[in-house]
Protein backbone atom coordinates (compact mmCIF):
# COMPACT_ATOMS: atom_id res chain seq x y z
CA UNK A 1 0.00 0.00 0.00
CA UNK A 2 1.00 3.60 -0.58
CA UNK A 3 0.85 6.30 2.08
CA UNK A 4 1.78 9.93 2.60
CA UNK A 5 3.20 10.39 6.10
CA UNK A 6 4.57 13.73 7.28
CA UNK A 7 4.38 15.03 3.68
CA UNK A 8 6.51 12.18 2.28
CA UNK A 9 5.24 9.45 -0.07
CA UNK A 10 5.99 5.88 1.06
CA UNK A 11 5.08 2.37 0.03
CA UNK A 12 4.86 -0.63 2.36
CA UNK A 13 7.45 -3.14 1.15
CA UNK A 14 7.62 -5.63 4.03
CA UNK A 15 6.44 -6.69 7.47
CA UNK A 16 8.05 -8.51 10.36
CA UNK A 17 6.77 -9.79 13.69
CA UNK A 18 9.24 -9.26 16.53
CA UNK A 19 8.97 -10.11 20.18
CA UNK A 20 10.56 -10.49 23.57
CA UNK A 21 10.16 -13.13 26.25
CA UNK A 22 8.56 -12.01 29.52
CA UNK A 23 8.00 -14.46 32.40
CA UNK A 24 8.11 -17.42 30.03
CA UNK A 25 5.66 -15.90 27.52
CA UNK A 26 6.32 -14.10 24.24
CA UNK A 27 5.17 -10.51 23.75
CA UNK A 28 4.91 -9.54 20.05
CA UNK A 29 4.69 -6.40 17.92
CA UNK A 30 4.47 -5.69 14.18
CA UNK A 31 6.98 -3.67 12.16
CA UNK A 32 5.98 -2.44 8.69
CA UNK A 33 8.91 -1.36 6.51
CA UNK A 34 8.32 1.64 4.26
CA UNK A 35 10.34 3.05 1.34
CA UNK A 36 10.20 6.24 -0.70
CA UNK A 37 10.75 6.27 -4.46
CA UNK A 38 14.27 7.51 -3.76
CA UNK A 39 15.09 4.60 -1.47
CA UNK A 40 14.73 6.34 1.92
CA UNK A 41 13.40 4.02 4.62
CA UNK A 42 11.07 4.30 7.60
CA UNK A 43 9.34 1.87 9.96
CA UNK A 44 5.75 1.87 11.18
CA UNK A 45 5.36 -0.08 14.42
CA UNK A 46 2.17 -1.33 16.07
CA UNK A 47 2.14 -2.78 19.58
CA UNK A 48 -0.37 -3.48 22.30
CA UNK A 49 0.35 -1.55 25.51
CA UNK A 50 -1.29 -1.06 28.88
CA UNK A 51 -3.22 1.83 27.35
CA UNK A 52 -4.34 -0.01 24.21
CA UNK A 53 -2.89 -0.31 20.72
CA UNK A 54 -0.22 2.25 19.80
CA UNK A 55 1.22 3.16 16.37
CA UNK A 56 4.65 4.78 16.11
CA UNK A 57 6.55 6.06 13.08
CA UNK A 58 10.35 5.61 13.23
CA UNK A 59 13.22 6.87 11.10
CA UNK A 60 16.91 6.11 11.53
CA UNK A 61 19.19 9.00 12.53
CA UNK A 62 22.83 9.69 13.30
CA UNK A 63 23.04 10.98 16.88
CA UNK A 64 24.84 14.23 17.69
CA UNK A 65 26.30 12.41 20.69
CA UNK A 66 27.38 9.01 19.27
CA UNK A 67 26.87 5.89 21.34
CA UNK A 68 28.84 2.66 21.05
CA UNK A 69 27.59 -0.87 21.63
CA UNK A 70 29.68 -0.96 24.79
CA UNK A 71 28.03 2.23 26.07
CA UNK A 72 24.57 0.99 25.09
CA UNK A 73 25.07 -2.24 27.04
CA UNK A 74 25.55 -0.25 30.27
CA UNK A 75 22.13 1.44 30.09
CA UNK A 76 19.53 0.57 32.69
CA UNK A 77 15.90 1.70 33.19
CA UNK A 78 15.88 5.20 34.65
CA UNK A 79 19.20 6.27 33.12
CA UNK A 80 19.13 9.69 31.39
CA UNK A 81 19.87 9.83 27.66
CA UNK A 82 20.57 12.73 25.31
CA UNK A 83 21.55 11.74 21.75
CA UNK A 84 20.14 14.67 19.77
CA UNK A 85 19.55 17.52 22.22
CA UNK A 86 16.32 16.06 23.68
CA UNK A 87 16.57 14.75 27.27
CA UNK A 88 14.94 11.34 27.69
CA UNK A 89 15.03 8.49 30.18
CA UNK A 90 15.60 4.82 29.47
CA UNK A 91 12.36 2.89 30.04
CA UNK A 92 13.21 -0.60 28.85
CA UNK A 93 16.30 -2.73 28.19
CA UNK A 94 15.77 -6.08 26.47
CA UNK A 95 16.60 -8.42 23.59
CA UNK A 96 14.26 -8.87 20.61
CA UNK A 97 13.82 -11.84 18.28
CA UNK A 98 12.41 -11.88 14.73
CA UNK A 99 9.58 -14.46 14.58
CA UNK A 100 8.12 -13.86 11.09
CA UNK A 101 8.89 -11.91 7.91
CA UNK A 102 7.17 -11.22 4.59
CA UNK A 103 8.14 -9.00 1.68
CA UNK A 104 11.35 -7.00 1.49
CA UNK A 105 13.36 -6.86 4.71
CA UNK A 106 15.99 -4.35 5.86
CA UNK A 107 19.51 -5.73 5.96
CA UNK A 108 20.00 -8.16 8.84
CA UNK A 109 16.27 -8.75 9.54
CA UNK A 110 15.56 -12.48 9.25
CA UNK A 111 13.67 -15.08 11.24
CA UNK A 112 15.54 -16.01 14.40
CA UNK A 113 17.70 -12.87 14.40
CA UNK A 114 18.44 -11.54 17.90
CA UNK A 115 19.20 -7.91 18.71
CA UNK A 116 19.77 -6.10 21.98
CA UNK A 117 17.99 -2.80 22.40
CA UNK A 118 16.76 -0.16 24.81
CA UNK A 119 13.92 2.37 24.63
CA UNK A 120 14.15 5.93 25.93
CA UNK A 121 11.04 8.10 26.21
CA UNK A 122 9.67 11.53 27.07
CA UNK A 123 6.01 12.21 26.33
CA UNK A 124 5.08 10.89 22.86
CA UNK A 125 8.75 10.83 21.76
CA UNK A 126 10.66 7.55 21.78
CA UNK A 127 14.21 6.70 20.77
CA UNK A 128 15.21 3.07 20.18
CA UNK A 129 18.87 2.09 20.21
CA UNK A 130 19.50 -1.39 18.79
CA UNK A 131 22.78 -3.24 18.42
CA UNK A 132 24.17 -6.59 17.31
CA UNK A 133 27.86 -6.99 17.89
CA UNK A 134 29.53 -3.59 17.45
CA UNK A 135 26.96 -2.21 15.00
CA UNK A 136 24.58 0.30 16.61
CA UNK A 137 21.44 1.78 15.01
CA UNK A 138 19.42 4.67 16.44
CA UNK A 139 15.78 5.30 15.58
CA UNK A 140 13.64 8.31 16.43
CA UNK A 141 9.91 7.69 16.70
CA UNK A 142 6.74 9.49 17.58
CA UNK A 143 3.22 8.31 18.20
CA UNK A 144 0.77 8.58 15.30
CA UNK A 145 -3.01 8.28 15.71
CA UNK A 146 -5.02 5.67 13.79
CA UNK A 147 -7.26 8.37 12.29
CA UNK A 148 -4.21 10.11 10.80
CA UNK A 149 -2.93 6.77 9.48
CA UNK A 150 -6.25 6.04 7.83
CA UNK A 151 -5.94 9.35 6.00
CA UNK A 152 -2.27 8.75 5.21
CA UNK A 153 -3.13 5.45 3.50
CA UNK A 154 -6.13 7.08 1.80
CA UNK A 155 -8.58 4.60 3.30
CA UNK A 156 -12.19 5.33 2.41
CA UNK A 157 -15.64 4.35 3.65
CA UNK A 158 -15.83 1.11 5.58
CA UNK A 159 -12.09 0.53 5.37
CA UNK A 160 -11.37 3.84 7.09
CA UNK A 161 -14.12 3.38 9.70
CA UNK A 162 -13.04 -0.13 10.65
CA UNK A 163 -9.35 0.87 10.78
CA UNK A 164 -10.09 3.74 13.17
CA UNK A 165 -12.60 1.70 15.18
CA UNK A 166 -10.17 -1.18 15.69
CA UNK A 167 -7.05 1.02 15.76
CA UNK A 168 -5.62 -0.87 12.78
CA UNK A 169 -6.30 -4.36 14.10
CA UNK A 170 -7.79 -6.98 11.81
CA UNK A 171 -10.96 -8.86 12.66
CA UNK A 172 -14.02 -7.02 11.32
CA UNK A 173 -15.08 -7.06 7.67
CA UNK A 174 -17.86 -5.49 5.63
CA UNK A 175 -20.18 -8.47 6.08
CA UNK A 176 -19.98 -8.03 9.84
CA UNK A 177 -19.84 -4.24 9.97
CA UNK A 178 -23.00 -3.58 7.90
CA UNK A 179 -25.46 -5.22 10.32
CA UNK A 180 -23.51 -3.88 13.29
CA UNK A 181 -23.69 -0.37 11.85
CA UNK A 182 -27.45 -0.68 11.19
CA UNK A 183 -28.06 -1.94 14.71
CA UNK A 184 -25.86 0.79 16.14
CA UNK A 185 -27.84 3.48 14.28
CA UNK A 186 -31.11 1.96 15.49
CA UNK A 187 -29.79 1.87 19.05
CA UNK A 188 -28.60 5.46 18.78
CA UNK A 189 -32.10 6.61 17.72
CA UNK A 190 -33.70 4.76 20.62
CA UNK A 191 -31.14 6.20 23.02
CA UNK A 192 -31.93 9.73 21.85
CA UNK A 193 -35.66 9.13 22.25
CA UNK A 194 -35.39 7.78 25.77
CA UNK A 195 -32.38 9.81 26.94
CA UNK A 196 -34.48 11.88 29.35
CA UNK A 197 -35.62 8.74 31.14
CA UNK A 198 -32.22 7.11 31.46
CA UNK A 199 -29.09 8.03 33.41
CA UNK A 200 -26.06 9.34 31.48
CA UNK A 201 -23.78 6.80 29.87
CA UNK A 202 -20.66 5.89 31.75
CA UNK A 203 -17.34 6.92 30.25
CA UNK A 204 -15.26 4.27 28.44
CA UNK A 205 -13.58 1.77 30.69
CA UNK A 206 -10.03 2.58 31.68
CA UNK A 207 -7.08 0.21 31.79
CA UNK A 208 -6.73 -0.84 35.43
CA UNK A 209 -3.56 -1.92 37.24
CA UNK A 210 -4.08 -3.15 40.79
CA UNK A 211 -1.08 -3.16 43.08
CA UNK A 212 0.01 -6.41 44.75
CA UNK A 213 0.75 -6.64 48.47
CA UNK A 214 3.23 -4.09 49.84
CA UNK A 215 6.62 -5.19 48.46
CA UNK A 216 8.66 -3.45 51.19
CA UNK A 217 8.23 -4.01 54.94
CA UNK A 218 7.53 -1.15 57.32
CA UNK A 219 10.66 -0.31 59.34
CA UNK A 220 13.10 -1.73 56.77
CA UNK A 221 16.38 0.13 56.25
CA UNK A 222 18.57 0.43 53.19
CA UNK A 223 20.76 2.66 51.04
CA UNK A 224 19.52 4.51 47.95
CA UNK A 225 21.67 6.94 45.96
CA UNK A 226 24.28 6.95 48.73
CA UNK A 227 21.90 7.84 51.59
CA UNK A 228 20.73 5.54 54.39
CA UNK A 229 16.94 5.45 54.85
CA UNK A 230 14.33 3.79 57.02
CA UNK A 231 10.75 3.15 55.88
CA UNK A 232 8.57 5.02 58.40
CA UNK A 233 5.19 4.88 56.66
CA UNK A 234 3.41 3.49 53.65
CA UNK A 235 0.16 4.02 51.81
CA UNK A 236 -1.79 2.57 48.89
CA UNK A 237 -2.66 5.35 46.45
CA UNK A 238 -4.91 5.20 43.37
CA UNK A 239 -3.71 7.30 40.41
CA UNK A 240 -6.30 8.08 37.72
CA UNK A 241 -5.88 9.75 34.35
CA UNK A 242 -7.71 9.57 31.03
CA UNK A 243 -7.97 5.91 29.99
CA UNK A 244 -5.88 4.62 32.89
CA UNK A 245 -6.31 3.82 36.57
CA UNK A 246 -3.55 2.26 38.62
CA UNK A 247 -2.68 1.65 42.24
CA UNK A 248 0.71 2.63 43.57
CA UNK A 249 2.51 2.04 46.82
CA UNK A 250 3.84 5.19 48.46
CA UNK A 251 6.56 4.80 51.08
CA UNK A 252 7.70 7.48 53.53
CA UNK A 253 11.47 7.34 54.09
CA UNK A 254 13.60 9.15 56.69
CA UNK A 255 17.38 9.47 56.44
CA UNK A 256 19.86 9.56 59.32
CA UNK A 257 19.55 13.37 59.55
CA UNK A 258 15.77 13.24 59.88
CA UNK A 259 15.01 14.45 56.33
CA UNK A 260 11.97 12.82 54.73
CA UNK A 261 11.43 11.73 51.12
CA UNK A 262 8.83 9.72 49.22
CA UNK A 263 9.32 6.48 47.30
CA UNK A 264 6.69 5.60 44.66
CA UNK A 265 6.41 2.29 42.85
CA UNK A 266 4.50 1.38 39.69
CA UNK A 267 2.64 -1.90 38.96
CA UNK A 268 3.51 -1.76 35.24
CA UNK A 269 6.60 -3.92 34.55
CA UNK A 270 8.37 -1.50 32.16
CA UNK A 271 8.26 1.65 34.30
CA UNK A 272 10.44 2.98 37.11
CA UNK A 273 10.19 3.68 40.79
CA UNK A 274 10.72 7.29 41.84
CA UNK A 275 12.64 8.67 44.82
CA UNK A 276 10.99 12.04 45.49
CA UNK A 277 12.83 14.74 47.45
CA UNK A 278 10.77 17.74 48.60
CA UNK A 279 11.40 21.10 46.91
CA UNK A 280 10.78 24.48 48.54
CA UNK A 281 10.81 26.98 45.65
CA UNK A 282 10.87 30.68 46.34
CA UNK A 283 8.41 31.34 43.54
CA UNK A 284 5.62 28.79 43.28
CA UNK A 285 2.11 28.30 41.85
CA UNK A 286 -1.19 28.27 43.66
CA UNK A 287 -3.28 25.10 43.53
CA UNK A 288 -5.68 26.91 41.19
CA UNK A 289 -2.86 27.87 38.80
CA UNK A 290 -1.48 24.32 38.81
CA UNK A 291 -4.96 22.97 38.09
CA UNK A 292 -5.20 25.12 34.95
CA UNK A 293 -2.08 23.61 33.37
CA UNK A 294 -2.37 21.17 30.47
CA UNK A 295 -0.09 18.62 28.83
CA UNK A 296 2.83 20.22 27.04
CA UNK A 297 2.81 23.45 29.06
CA UNK A 298 6.04 24.61 30.68
CA UNK A 299 6.53 25.23 34.40
CA UNK A 300 9.41 27.38 35.65
CA UNK A 301 10.48 26.76 39.22
CA UNK A 302 13.31 29.01 40.43
CA UNK A 303 15.05 28.89 37.05
CA UNK A 304 14.47 25.19 36.38
CA UNK A 305 11.97 24.36 33.65
CA UNK A 306 9.78 21.27 33.29
CA UNK A 307 7.16 20.45 30.68
CA UNK A 308 3.98 18.69 31.84
CA UNK A 309 3.65 15.17 30.39
CA UNK A 310 1.09 13.55 32.74
CA UNK A 311 -1.89 14.89 34.69
CA UNK A 312 -3.57 12.75 37.33
CA UNK A 313 -5.98 12.49 40.24
CA UNK A 314 -4.93 10.65 43.42
CA UNK A 315 -6.90 9.08 46.23
CA UNK A 316 -5.48 7.55 49.41
CA UNK A 317 -6.98 4.04 49.74
CA UNK A 318 -5.18 2.91 52.89
CA UNK A 319 -2.20 3.92 55.00
CA UNK A 320 0.07 2.59 57.73
CA UNK A 321 2.01 4.92 60.06
CA UNK A 322 2.40 8.63 59.25
CA UNK A 323 1.92 9.80 55.65
CA UNK A 324 3.51 13.14 54.59
CA UNK A 325 1.08 16.02 54.65
CA UNK A 326 -1.17 14.28 57.16
CA UNK A 327 -3.08 12.54 54.37
CA UNK A 328 -5.45 9.79 55.40
CA UNK A 329 -7.64 7.22 53.61
CA UNK A 330 -10.32 8.94 51.57
CA UNK A 331 -8.30 12.11 50.92
CA UNK A 332 -8.08 13.21 47.28
CA UNK A 333 -5.48 15.38 45.57
CA UNK A 334 -4.30 16.19 42.04
CA UNK A 335 -0.92 16.39 40.35
CA UNK A 336 1.29 16.47 37.32
CA UNK A 337 4.75 15.22 36.37
CA UNK A 338 7.25 16.29 33.72
CA UNK A 339 10.96 15.91 32.90
CA UNK A 340 13.25 18.47 34.55
CA UNK A 341 16.91 17.98 33.66
CA UNK A 342 18.00 14.52 34.74
CA UNK A 343 15.02 14.20 37.12
CA UNK A 344 11.27 14.77 36.96
CA UNK A 345 9.22 17.53 38.55
CA UNK A 346 6.29 16.16 40.56
CA UNK A 347 3.56 18.48 41.84
CA UNK A 348 0.67 17.41 44.08
CA UNK A 349 -2.06 19.66 45.44
CA UNK A 350 -5.51 19.96 46.93
CA UNK A 351 -7.64 23.06 47.38
CA UNK A 352 -5.53 24.23 50.34
CA UNK A 353 -1.87 23.66 49.44
CA UNK A 354 0.63 22.43 46.85
CA UNK A 355 3.81 20.39 47.34
CA UNK A 356 6.75 19.96 44.95
CA UNK A 357 9.20 17.10 44.53
CA UNK A 358 12.27 16.34 42.43
CA UNK A 359 11.59 12.74 41.40
CA UNK A 360 14.63 10.63 40.48
CA UNK A 361 13.79 7.43 38.54
CA UNK A 362 15.17 4.20 39.99
CA UNK A 363 15.09 0.63 38.66
CA UNK A 364 12.96 -1.70 40.75
CA UNK A 365 15.96 -3.99 41.24
CA UNK A 366 17.85 -1.25 43.14
CA UNK A 367 14.91 -0.59 45.46
CA UNK A 368 14.26 -4.25 46.21
CA UNK A 369 17.96 -4.84 46.78
CA UNK A 370 17.99 -2.00 49.34
CA UNK A 371 14.78 -2.74 51.26
CA UNK A 372 13.54 -6.18 50.22
CA UNK A 373 13.34 -9.04 52.69
CA UNK A 374 16.62 -10.54 51.39
CA UNK A 375 18.58 -7.26 51.47
CA UNK A 376 21.71 -7.34 53.58
CA UNK A 377 21.81 -4.57 56.20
Amino acid sequence: MAATIFARAYRVVGRAVLGVTESGSNYYWNEYYLETAGGDEATLVFEETARGGVWRFFTMFDPENPITAEDAATKRPGDPLNLDGTPLFVTRVDQSRVFFTEGKMPEGVKVGQLAKYFNAEAGDRMIVVSWTGDEVECYSGERIRSRLLAGAFNLQGWSSSSFVLLNGRRGFNRVFLVPVFVLACFGFVLTRIFSNARPPRRPPAAAVFNAPAFPLPLGATGVLQGAHYQITGRALVEFSEVGLRLQRHQFSLRDDDGAEVLLLDDPRPTTNWFLCAPLHPEHTLTPQQAGNLGRGQAVNLDGRTARVTELFRCAILQSEAPVPGGLKPGDVFYGFIGPMGSDFLLARWNERSITWYAAAPLPASAVLAAFGPSAEK
